[in-house]
């Protein structure tokens, strides 16, 4: 959780066309960059825009992976080590960056993989139930 969220806030800063304003966390999770003017994007926010993008695939392609395969390479306890990521990332407070707040993505990002993880284990069957139920 540490490592992607000093990454996280290496690309808000990085990605950041004017260092007197950072971008948000939103705009680096989501991939999309939406300043505070009207209109398009300049050609330097644009590239700006896909550079925080690649970066930032990379570090969530490096955490599905850590969780997925943890330490030892074991898929089999993919799913409880899911499960324990999101209970990180729902019970301790995200890294604090100035000028941000505190991020959040984490838990998103391990709720991600815990849906995952959950098909297939359990299969489709018991997400559709899931999903009848709400």
């Amino acid at each position: 959780m540490s490592s992607y969220e000093e990454n996280l806030a290496n690309s808000i800063h990085n990605s950041s066309p004017n260092p007197s304003h950072v971008i948000s966390e939103v705009e680096v999770f989501s991939g999309c960059v939406l300043g505070n003017s009207t209109g398009k994007l300049s050609k330097r926010q644009r590239e700006y825009a896909e550079a925080m993008k690649q970066e930032f695939g990379h570090h969530v392609a490096y955490v599905l992976e850590a969780i997925k395969f943890g330490e030892s390479g074991e898929k089999e306890d993919a799913l409880p080590r899911a499960i324990a990521c999101l209970a990180v990332g729902v019970e301790e407070k995200g890294l604090e960056v100035k000028i941000v707040g505190c991020l959040r993505s984490w838990t998103y990002i391990a709720a991600a993989v815990c849906l995952m993880e959950l098909e297939k284990s359990c299969g489709y069957q018991l997400l559709k139930r899931m999903e009848e139920f709400y």
